[in-house]
């Protein structure tokens, strides 16, 4: 961080530099006040860092080399207990939690506008400026692992997570609105079918057919999903890609309910795969 090293232990946190003999402590804070008790996580991204906390969930902290000081400025508004983060931008992170959820968070405001104490007030955790909630989406395994790469030769950026469990799992970005409302509906009616619901002619569910439930968590998918925080702005893969699965009827039933044929749908998720390299 800046030539110098920046380290955390229990709330305080601390920059140190290397000196001749041992290690000198140049700027410090106590996060105590601040709401952070037991800090698991560092990253940084130019004069920010992002500090995670074991039950405070994550906050931007600000360095300031004119005063060489630390300045919380931004926190968030639901107390996550942060395992791993990493950082996306310079205004976005993204953290897994204890509970198994994989949240993206992002910095509101520009840079200037923190430089300058927008939104804050004085000391008080409350008078912070608070992250937006970009995407949440429970995993089921506590993620002890966040990385952004290439995975495959060729394949596009994506992001990471790794399980105690041993479960790993790529988010991948959707890049167009008409793939974010086409995915966005399969995922739709295909929870439908895997729920037993059958489909009418405009894509809606008008009874339980209990033959057919195929259901993946033995409990509402949506639901499961929304673990601790309800499920936002993420397409669930595994939902999607449980259209090979299903009967040759069934495949019709959707296709016909979103206007395409079945070779198309199938093309379009092995594309969305074949991007990250699979």
């Amino acid at each position: 961080f800046q030539g110098r090293v920046v380290l955390g232990f229990g709330d305080e946190l601390g920059i140190y530099e290397l000196g001749k003999l041992q290690m000198l402590r140049k700027s410090g804070l106590r996060m105590e006040e601040h709401g952070i008790t037991n800090i698991v996580d560092i990253k940084s991204s130019g004069f920010r860092l992002f500090v995670s906390d074991i039950r405070s969930s994550v906050q931007i902290v600000l360095y300031q080399a004119d005063s060489n000081s630390l300045v919380p400025v931004v926190d968030d508004c639901i107390n996550r207990h942060i395992t791993r983060g990493f950082v996306l931008d310079h205004d976005t992170i993204i953290v897994g939690d204890k509970f198994g959820t994989v949240t993206v968070l992002r910095n509101p405001v520009s840079n200037l506008e923190i430089e300058q104490g927008h939104g804050r007030k004085g000391n008080n955790l409350m008078d912070n400026i608070k992250f937006d909630m970009l995407m949440s989406f429970y995993v089921g395994d506590v993620i002890v692992g966040l990385f952004r790469g290439q995975i495959g030769v060729g394949g596009e950026d994506a992001v990471v997570y790794g399980g105690i469990n041993g479960t790993i799992g790529v988010f991948s970005a959707v890049k167009t609105m008409k793939e974010v409302n086409f995915f966005r509906e399969l995922e739709k009616l295909m929870r439908n079918v895997l729920q037993g619901m059958k489909i009418d002619e405009f894509g809606q569910h008008d009874s339980i057919d209990e033959s057919r439930q195929l259901m993946l968590a033995e409990r509402d998918i949506l639901k499961f999903r929304s673990y601790y925080v309800p499920k936002r702005a993420c397409i669930d893969g595994d939902v999607v890609e449980d259209y090979f699965s299903l009967d040759d009827k069934t495949k019709s039933e959707i296709a016909k309910a979103l206007e395409r044929t079945v070779p198309e749908i199938e093309a379009k998720i092995v594309e969305m795969k074949g991007r990250v390299g699979y």
